[in-house]
Formats: structure tokens, C-alpha cells, sequence
């Protein structure tokens, strides 16, 4: 693989098209932005405003603030972007807390009057309240090795709407991982953001290229 460009911006940018025409400058097969949503959102008009056509493109908050970016850039930015499928829109098997339909109801019902996009940040404070639940749970004191210890089995042990919970020996999380998927325009005409990677979990192959 050849990097054909790099470069990084101040996080306070707000017009990106000077940045992605120099990227469409070097042809690239895939352009891949990691950015806060603001970035994302900024960077995907800018892709619309320049008129650039890339082969692929990735964003990663197209997909984990789905609602947000989509409202804020329309069909025609998001379609065909790669992105994360993130467990607020791929349900995962549980064993202990809500399940994501349910949490997904009591979302919509406490916010049902204010303006509030439904997506991974909404679900991720729940997630680390149902592992520190559960951590405390078979605790049997306050003490930091007893913490470590009981934080540690629940490792492979623990699935929750964010998916399975899982640490390596030096505590990194290992599980929880999000699936690659692609926006992709369905028979009625409607954008959904569809699993195409890994190809075990898979439910259409990507468009590539984008457009």
C-alpha cells in the first residue's frame, strides 16, 4: 500500500475544500478522514462543494453519530461512505442490562421533545454503567486489586447491547469491536448503513467504487 497523501488540520477547521482538493490532486483508490463530528461534517460538504469523486472514502462518524452527520450533510453526502457500524445500530446478544431495542425505546421517550440524535454516544455511558454494575457487583470490597479482579471476571463472561466485554492481560479492551459497514441506497430508496466487513458478518458486498 502507498501513502499518496497525509496531512492533519486544526481541530477548529471549518472549511475543508482547499484540503480535499489537494487529496483529489493525488488520485488516491481510498481517502480515509479521522475526525471529531464537526470534522466529519465539514469534510463531507467540502467533498460535495469540491466535486470530488474518490473511489472510497471513510469517515468514522458517518457511521457512530449516524443520525447527526446524515442530518446535517443529506443522502448525497454519506452515500456509499465507509464508516463503523456501531452497536446503536447493530444489535448485539445480551446477558445483563437492555437489550438494544429497549434501550433504544426509553431513549425515545425521555427525549421525545428535545432535538437529540440517537447514536454510539448515546448508548456508551449506559454500556460503562452496566460494566461497573456488574464489577461492583461481585466485588467484595473497595480495595484496587479487588477491583481489578472482579473488573477482570467478567472478562468473555459479560455481553451487553454494546457487545462482548472483553480485556487482554494489561487491561486493554479487545471486545466491543464495531463492525466496518457502507451507506448503501436500498430498494425503497431509503440510505442504510449495511454490515460489509468481516465477511462472516456481512449483509451486501461494498460499492466500490463510490461513485
Amino acid at each position: 500500500m502507498e501513502i499518496v497523501f497525509d496531512s492533519g488540520v486544526p481541530t477548529a477547521t471549518s472549511n475543508y475544500v482547499t484540503l480535499v482538493n489537494n487529496i483529489a490532486a493525488h488520485e488516491p483508490d481510498a481517502v480515509i478522514n479521522l475526525a471529531y463530528p464537526g470534522a466529519d461534517i465539514a469534510f463531507l460538504r467540502a467533498v460535495q462543494d469540491a466535486g470530488a469523486s474518490f473511489k472510497m472514502l471513510f469517515t468514522i462518524y458517518a457511521g457512530i453519530e449516524n443520525e447527526l452527520v446524515h442530518h446535517a450533510v443529506g443522502d448525497a453526502g454519506v452515500l456509499n461512505t465507509l464508516t463503523y457500524l456501531p452497536p446503536s445500530l447493530h444489535e448485539n446478544t445480551v446477558n445483563f442490562g437492555m437489550a438494544l431495542p429497549a434501550f433504544r425505546a426509553a431513549w425515545d421517550k425521555r427525549y421525545a421533545n428535545e432535538h437529540m440524535e440517537f447514536g454510539f454516544n448515546a448508548l456508551s455511558g449506559y454500556n460503562t454503567g452496566l460494566v461497573l454494575e456488574k464489577t461492583l457487583s461481585v466485588a467484595t470490597s473497595l480495595d484496587q486489586l479487588e477491583l481489578r479482579r472482579a473488573v477482570f471476571s467478567q472478562s468473555g463472561q459479560l455481553k451487553t447491547l454494546g457487545g462482548s466485554f472483553e480485556l487482554r492481560a494489561d487491561g486493554a479492551q479487545l471486545g466491543l469491536a464495531n463492525l466496518i459497514g457502507q451507506i448503501q441506497k436500498q430498494a425503497d430508496g431509503t440510505l442504510k448503513l449495511v454490515p460489509v466487513y468481516p465477511a462472516a458478518d456481512a449483509a451486501a458486498k461494498t460499492i466500490y467504487p463510490r461513485q
